[in-house]
């Protein structure tokens, strides 16, 4: 991933700011009635703030000059009606908003999450979890602020500033250019501090990806932590971080600091002037005294929208950087793409004819994993995998799976080009038990079922009971129904491999791929698995990849793969037998002893 250019503000920069802004405001489209609504009620609260300074200054040189009781009465009553009715007019506004902020928040993460689940696998090769859970949750929160209150609010100050220098250039336009002069210093705050906060907030969010990445690393390898007694190294290392994460909010507030008194000073420094001019306007008989309150009050409230607005450019600087990295993977590229034009067969009439044509595949530049390999399984065939590691056994699974697709060369099923499949149908054909199995938490028969409620338990425990796992499921402590915990952490290895074989087995696919499935069990669990395998592989092509003796001998052929290459491929009585093979190596150093 490239990083942003952190440079000065160029035509560029605000050509990029400007596509955030309408990407941002484009969240709002279908809500734009409860929007519309939000900012009429801003109009009327804006135009209700106005009328007070005006019902004084009429209240000051009517009434009062005039000691009419009666009428200062009426002023006064309709001065509170418009108190009340900016309240109201107020909590609607705030109402309309927060709900219209938290919808276009819901619909960014679902929006995504569903991209996040479409990326291939490289993307997460490079990228820490932490960043990504990041983007779903503290970069989206940055984000709702704006909407939920930057956007309307912004929109409402700019009317009351508009509303308060036409009202202000009809009491009297020498005064109010003491105002269009502090507004010209307003700006050109704005220009200055826009590229430190810019560039502050980034680093902020860049921290904040940091530091939960290395809470999610370090969380889900506590165990291994306390083992090693590596908590102090872990300690000084978070301290780290978290000091770093710091500082990167103590800039920004730095500036915010810096930024806020500027406006305030500007602010003091015209009030002031208008009450020196003013008053010698007044003095002279040039203004009214209920003119220069009204003036005074105007101004007053001429710099709240001000330093509303200052807020509001802390929130929207800070929401520019988050969106920036939620846009960003958002258009991220790297998805296994659909076929433009796709065959269009269903997952049970694949019947399992794999070919591998030529395929060369790195995941990183030239680091070749998989070199110029060429071969084919027939349907219903077993073939082990065999090979030193990163001899290219796994990437084999990840191809055909199309977690990745390769550099060169073509990867067939039943004679299609699996690019050429929808990607749902050949990942249904497809079943895939890897080494560490992955397990979500809830139930065991959650597990299996993965959520297609017609996968009754009923039809779970025949299953298990066909192909020989009805033991493991008795000896459970509720059966199907026990807990297993935050990724199965209540399950031994074993018993978490036996339930995603099971959870793989109940889709009944055409293609079985067991990556290294029974490395790291008890012979129990491998009797239970070897059990299984025998009654899913027959009549189903199968890739085994191969660490137990057991299973290279119940193979159809074994493949031999050495730096990359497909070495050898044959039987075991073919490959043992062969002076100077890599097989015979292999077979003495892995296998030999568990004769």
């Amino acid at each position: 991933m490239k990083p942003m250019h952190h440079g000065a503000d160029t035509p560029d920069n605000f050509k990029m700011d400007r596509k955030l802004v309408f990407r941002v405001v484009s969240y709002l489209r279908p809500y734009w009635g409860r929007v519309i609504a939000a900012v009429v009620c801003l109009i009327l609260f804006s135009a209700l703030q106005l009328t007070g300074p005006y019902l004084i200054k009429l209240a000051i040189d009517g009434p009062i000059a005039q000691k009419d009781l009666h009428g200062l009465l009426l002023l006064t009553l309709a001065y509170v009606g418009t108190i009340a009715a900016a309240f109201i007019v107020m909590f609607a506004q705030i109402y309309l908003m927060t709900w219209t902020g938290q919808q276009i928040m819901n619909d960014i993460r679902v929006s995504l999450f569903a991209h996040i689940q479409r990326l291939n696998l490289a993307y997460f090769d490079s990228h820490p979890a932490g960043w990504i859970i990041t983007r779903l949750t503290s970069d989206i929160e940055t984000l709702n602020e704006l909407l939920s209150s930057g956007i309307v609010q912004f929109i409402g100050d700019i009317i009351t500033l508009a509303g308060i220098l036409i009202i202000m250039f009809t009491l009297d336009t020498r005064l109010a250019f003491f105002v269009l002069i502090s507004m010209s210093l307003f700006a050109g705050n704005v220009i200055l501090f826009r590229k430190w906060f810019r560039d502050s907030f980034r680093d902020v969010r860049t921290q904040v990806a940091r530091l939960m990445a290395f809470l999610a690393e370090t969380i889900r390898g506590i165990h291994v932590v306390q083992l090693f007694n590596n908590q102090q190294l872990v300690q000084n290392h978070f301290d780290q971080t978290n000091r770093d994460t710091l500082n990167a909010h103590l800039k920004t507030v730095f500036y915010f600091a810096l930024f806020v008194p500027t406006v305030d000073i500007t602010s003091a420094l015209t009030i002031v002037l208008i009450l020196a001019v003013g008053g010698s306007m007044t003095e002279n008989g040039i203004i009214s005294v209920g003119v220069l309150v009204a003036f005074f009050q105007y101004a007053h409230r001429f710099f709240q929208p001000i330093r509303d607005l200052s807020q509001k450019f802390n929130i929207l600087q800070s929401a520019m950087a988050s969106s920036e990295r939620i846009f960003q993977m958002l258009d991220s590229k790297e998805i296994i793409p659909e076929p433009l034009q796709p065959v269009l067969v269903s997952a049970e009439t694949l019947r399992g004819d794999i070919e591998f044509d030529h395929v060369w595949f790195a995941y990183t530049n030239d680091n070749w994993v998989l070199r110029d390999v060429s071969f084919r399984i027939q349907t219903g065939e077993s073939i082990a995998v065999v090979g030193a590691t990163g001899a290219g056994k796994t990437t084999i699974a990840n191809l055909l799976c199309r977690f990745y697709d390769p550099q060169r060369g073509v990867i067939k099923l039943d004679g299609i080009d699996i690019r050429l499949l929808p990607v749902r149908v050949l990942r249904s054909a497809i079943g895939l038990i890897h080494q560490d199995a992955v397990i979500f938490s809830g139930s065991v028969a959650d597990n299996v079922r993965v959520g297609r409620p017609e996968m009754t338990d009923s039809i779970i425990e025949s299953l298990a009971a066909s192909i020989g796992l009805n033991p493991f499921v008795q000896r459970l402590a509720d059966g199907l129904r026990t807990d297993v915990g935050e990724a199965g952490g209540r399950l031994s290895a074993g018993q978490k491999q036996l339930v995603a074989f099971l959870r793989s087995v109940s889709f009944q696919p055409s293609v079985m791929i067991l990556d290294e499935a029974t490395s790291n069990v008890d012979s129990f669990t491998e009797t239970a698995i070897q059990t299984a395998t025998v009654a899913i592989t027959r009549n189903r092509t199968s890739i085994i990849v191969a660490h137990r003796l057991s299973t290279i001998r119940h193979v159809d052929r074994i493949m031999v793969f050495h730096k990359g290459r497909l070495a050898e491929l044959g039987t075991h009585d073919e490959l043992i037998g062969r002076e100077n093979g890599l097989y015979p190596k292999i077979y003495q150093l892995y296998y030999s002893g568990q004769a």
